[in-house]
């Protein structure tokens, strides 16, 4: 017969406590419940911690508007600096030509007026002085020059007028007299209350035959023929010989100068030399007074070299 193996009796088991969560998911659990209430060792709270960045930003700040404050600060000052007023100073250079000038305030008056012409002329880096110079040359024939000077740090402009200087005068038939300067520009006509140089500073009064009308401003004689004239009053004046009386006549390139105590007048001739003309008068003079001879109507230096007599 075949008996059933009985299983032997179970041992009773001791009662356990269920297993604890996973060491894995504590800590994870842990970890987030702890960072969010764990105090900084520091005694610092995290809201603090937040705070720092944003006050370092703001402190990053402050040097870039300190730097946009400071180029403003200087541009303004460059644009003041390069800033010109429109209300010019005038300076006359050399007062012993001015005798002839007009008021201060006529010349001021235009150099303010030819300023405002152009926008550009309020700024030191686009001021144009040229048509400055030029208008101020052409309106006032007794200026010989003008300069336009700016300053540094100043706004004010100053512009300086060089006065023409007076050479001769030259007497016209229809237009009456007129003082012109070396280039041969008529500069003021000659009145009553024209102030004329006088004594050793006297100049020579040229009469013109030729029929010539001139007014101020015009180019009455080639600059050439005003150093010419220039340079015998020069070499006679030196000789202490007196001129009576100077005349162009009708002639081309002729001048006729008469000398003070003596019955005949001189024959120059304009294209030539000055200097070597009046030196062969000069010597024929003393030939002639050392002969006792006395020409009747001229002296004739027109030759180089030469001169003739009668």
């Amino acid at each position: 017969m075949f008996f059933k193996k009985q299983k032997p009796a179970e041992q009773p088991r001791e009662r356990q406590r269920p297993a604890a969560q996973t060491p894995q998911m504590a800590s994870v659990f842990s970890y987030h419940a702890s960072r969010a209430a764990v105090t900084d060792p520091r005694g610092r709270h995290p809201l603090e911690q937040q705070e720092k960045p944003l006050a370092r930003k703001r402190l990053r700040r402050l040097p870039k508007l300190k730097t946009i404050g400071t180029v403003l600060a200087i541009f303004a000052v460059f644009f003041l600096v390069m800033n010109v007023d429109t209300n010019p100073k005038v300076v006359v250079l050399g007062d012993d030509n001015s005798i002839f000038l007009q008021g201060m305030a006529q010349y001021k008056q235009t150099a303010q007026q030819l300023l405002a012409r152009s926008v550009l002329n309020t700024n030191k880096l686009t001021i144009n002085a040229a048509p400055i110079v030029q208008g101020l040359e052409a309106q006032y024939p007794e200026v010989h020059t003008a300069t336009v000077a700016l300053s540094v740090f100043g706004r004010q402009p100053t512009v300086y007028i060089q006065p023409a200087e007076p050479q001769l005068i030259l007497a016209t038939q229809h237009n009456g007299q007129f003082v012109l300067d070396s280039s041969g520009r008529a500069l003021v006509t000659v009145t009553k209350k024209t102030p004329l140089p006088t004594g050793a500073h006297a100049l020579p009064i040229v009469t013109d035959e030729s029929g010539l009308e001139v007014k101020a401003g015009d180019t009455a004689l080639p600059k050439q023929s005003v150093m010419f004239i220039t340079e015998v009053a020069g070499q006679f004046k030196a000789k202490q010989l007196t001129m009576s009386a100077w005349r162009l006549p009708a002639q081309a390139s002729e001048l006729d100068v008469s000398v003070s105590g003596t019955p005949y007048y001189v024959r120059f001739n304009l294209q030539g030399d000055a200097r070597e003309q009046a030196g062969t008068y000069l010597a024929t003079k003393n030939y002639l007074d050392s002969k006792n001879i006395k020409p009747a109507q001229y002296v004739d230096v027109r030759v180089s070299g030469r001169s003739y007599y009668k």
